[in-house]
């Protein structure tokens, strides 16, 4: 019988061992392992999510496009820090360094490209402050320049249409505004005094010059106090209806009194349902701004405090900042303040959070409406500022100006008070 050469005998052999010896190498890589050399050990790679918006952006991973585009999933990802970035033409780009973890998935699914565009000369004003209603349809603007009147500009946000009506006496410069829960009535108040006028921004009323105190929106019906006496505002007729406040009630809400002492300036925070138990605030002339399901938001000019008084024992928490923008998206609320070179979010149920700090003032801010983002202006740049934490909070700017005076958002559009060469008044400038 004929025996087969010695080489076609151990090649088999030679195949078989090979196999045995890569067949495992194949599989785990197939799998997703990956020998790392730093650690000296195999481990499975990571998943990677990127979307954007808008999508169709270029990604690119340590500066290397994928020739993809968003949103893609990156399987069998190597773990470690990577370099992240996103690009379309005409919108910001987006970048950071991430890390990417064995057997677990990175998210980067959230990622806002703002448009590039030139902000749009709407409107010759002198105009110093504006504010727009909680719905987008009317956008306020305060001309005080005049020394012993202020012009209130109404305009309608989808065709500018607009309307002027006259206050008697001029406003000064810090203010800030409180809209009706129906986005019809603004309050103009002022933040160190206790002055404040109503604006029907349907231009249907003539502006009202309110009583002194503080005042604030239970709905659509106003509340003012001052000096023991409550005065509440029928916005249907304008009427005003005052109420002397039983001694010591210094505020009161429809379930609690705020209380003064005989023997301290500090009030007493009591509750209808039990009047005998009374809880020490902290030092300041306190009044009801919202109540909610489980807290009281309290206010004392620039400073606020939460109170949840159903905990034991009470939680007290402060934050000094102009006004609260509240984010209506969220299970729990979350608001936004700005104090003058420091912007602050803050969850009454915890200590707040700042989110930036720089050495120019910041005029003004608002919440994109997913809670991501928060557009903001100092006193040359239109900013946008994207809240996720991991490598730094990326600040994009979005336009710049030769002075800005106040800016408001909504729905994609930034309306600015500003000065751009020799034209001084409103901007729009679109970034969605």
């Amino acid at each position: 019988m004929h025996k087969a050469p010695f080489h076609r005998r151990i090649l088999p052999l030679i195949f078989f061992v090979a196999f045995i010896a890569v067949a495992p190498t194949i599989l785990f890589y197939t799998s997703g392992y990956r020998w790392n050399p730093k650690k000296g050990k195999v481990e499975r790679n990571g998943t990677v999510i990127i979307d954007s918006v808008p999508t169709d952006a270029t990604i690119y991973v340590d500066d290397r496009p994928l020739d993809k585009t968003t949103p893609f999933t990156i399987q069998d990802m190597a773990p470690g820090t990577h370099q992240f970035r996103i690009e379309r033409s005409g919108y910001t780009s987006w970048s950071k360094s991430l890390d990417v973890y064995p057997e677990k998935v990175t998210f980067a699914n959230s990622v806002y490209l703002w448009k590039q565009s030139e902000p749009q000369f709407t409107l010759n004003t002198p105009a110093k402050h504006d504010s727009i209603s909680p719905d987008g349809t009317r956008l306020v603007l305060v001309d005080n320049t005049h020394p012993s009147s202020t012009n209130i500009v109404i305009l309608t946000t989808n065709d500018m249409r607009r309307q002027d009506v006259e206050i008697d006496n001029p406003i000064p410069d810090d203010v800030t505004f409180e809209w009706s829960d129906n986005s019809r009535y603004a309050v103009i108040r002022t933040v160190d005094e206790n002055k404040a006028w109503l604006i029907d921004s349907f231009a249907q009323h003539e502006p009202l010059s309110l009583p002194d105190g503080f005042f604030r929106w239970e709905g659509n019906q106003l509340i003012g106090i001052d000096r023991g006496v409550q005065t509440t505002l029928r916005t249907s007729d304008y009427s005003l209806e005052k109420t002397p406040l039983e001694k010591p009630i210094a505020d009161a809400s429809d379930t609690a009194d705020l209380k003064t002492t005989t023997d301290t300036s500090a009030l007493l925070y009591t509750t209808v349902k039990d009047p005998n138990r009374a809880l020490l605030l902290p030092s300041g002339d306190w009044r009801f701004y919202a109540s909610l399901n489980n807290y009281v938001l309290l206010n004392d000019g620039w400073d606020w405090l939460s109170l949840q008084p159903e905990n034991n024992p009470p939680q007290y928490r402060k934050i000094t900042g102009d006004y609260p923008r509240l984010l209506v998206n969220k299970k729990i609320n979350h608001y936004l303040f700005v104090n003058g070179t420091e912007m602050l979010i803050w969850n009454p149920l915890a200590e707040p959070d700042l989110i930036l700090r720089q050495s120019d003032r910041i005029l003004d801010a608002a919440w994109h409406a997913t809670g991501d983002n928060i557009f903001y202006a100092t006193e040359k740049d239109v900013r946008v500022i994207n809240l996720d934490p991991r490598d730094g909070r990326e600040i994009s700017t979005l336009a710049s100006f030769d002075k800005i005076n106040d800016s408001a958002y909504y729905d994609g559009k930034i309306f600015i008070l500003a000065t751009r060469g020799d034209q001084s008044g409103l901007w729009t400038l679109s970034v969605e």
